[in-house]
């Protein structure tokens, strides 16, 4: 049985970051090299950043209208060989990709 593993960086909103990383590059934010490192493993990424889906992250949630909404990206899905349930889709705003 594979293991689950909750990795947050709160960028912001701490004194101290969660997570700090010496080997990341100067031009990529914690946030990028995370992504970048798992983007073909099978984690499954959610994020709160106006670009997390842009940068690879699957699932992110957007504030529209005084409301948490849900945006998935199909293909990073797919990339990292997970299977979205279509009930999950059903309720996201904003579905990129094909899923």
């Amino acid at each position: 049985m594979a293991g689950l593993c909750f990795l947050s960086v709160n960028a912001g909103l701490a004194q101290e970051p969660d997570l700090a990383s010496t080997n990341a590059p100067a031009e990529l934010t914690l946030e990028q090299f995370l992504l970048n490192r798992v983007n073909s493993m099978p984690v499954l990424t959610v994020g709160e950043t106006e670009q997390f889906t842009q940068q690879g992250g699957i699932i992110n949630f957007i504030k529209k209208e005084g409301k948490v909404r849900l945006e998935i990206d199909c293909d990073a899905a797919r990339r990292t060989k997970l299977q979205l349930s279509s009930k999950l889709l059903s309720v996201a705003d904003v579905v990129k990709g094909k899923p």
